[in-house]
């Protein structure tokens, strides 16, 4: 049987981490079984197993690649912006819409600290979303208060994503996030004005 490259690899454990991510949203972790996700990728126990080594691990990869995905989509929303101001609101905004999608918020925002465990999961949601708006914020308010604040609009946005993802009528309980997220921002910012 002859060798699989480095792209061969690449391209299984993607291929991998794209139907775990769709086993997982339909079924949640615990339900998810390993046989199922390997079969709908085509690919052997072994090999899952030789990539990401267990169930766990796998999720992880998952979880890496959603908050990759929220990352990517905030930059987007925000690339033809051309006040910190705005680019901060609409970024906020991107992140509620994808992050409360039911493509996310059970996997990231309950199943993931859950399994992950605390530490792991703010660890990966501090490198993902945090970052974000400690890059958002960086030019906005002082070096003392940059990081405090990023943590507090994290935490304030990650509820209520989960809130406008629980709520019966999605569309306004995003609208009504996303305005309350504004004005929360632009109270900050008209009193450093």
């Amino acid at each position: 049987m002859p060798r699989r490259t480095a792209e061969d690899a690449r391209r299984t454990a993607q291929r991998l981490v794209e139907v775990a991510t769709e086993v997982f949203i339909e079924r949640g972790f615990a339900a998810t079984s390993m046989t199922e996700v390997c079969r709908r990728a085509g690919v052997t126990r072994g090999a899952m197993y030789h990539h990401f080594g267990d169930k766990t691990s796998l999720f992880r990869g998952v979880v890496r690649t959603e908050h990759e995905r929220i990352r990517l989509a905030i930059e987007q929303a925000v690339q033809n912006e051309n006040s910190d101001l705005s680019r901060i609101k609409k970024g906020s905004r991107a992140f509620l819409v994808e992050a409360s999608g039911s493509r996310s918020t059970r996997m990231l925002l309950v199943e993931a600290p859950n399994i992950l465990g605390w530490n792991e999961w703010r660890q990966m949601d501090q490198g993902a979303s945090v970052e974000a708006l400690r890059e958002g914020l960086s030019g906005m308010v002082s070096l003392s208060e940059l990081e405090p604040l990023a943590l507090a609009l994290s935490g304030a946005m990650n509820e209520l994503a989960v809130w406008v993802a629980r709520h019966g009528d999605s569309e306004f309980a995003l609208n009504s996030a996303t305005s309350t997220v504004d004005r929360m921002i632009e109270a900050i910012f008209v009193n450093e004005g």
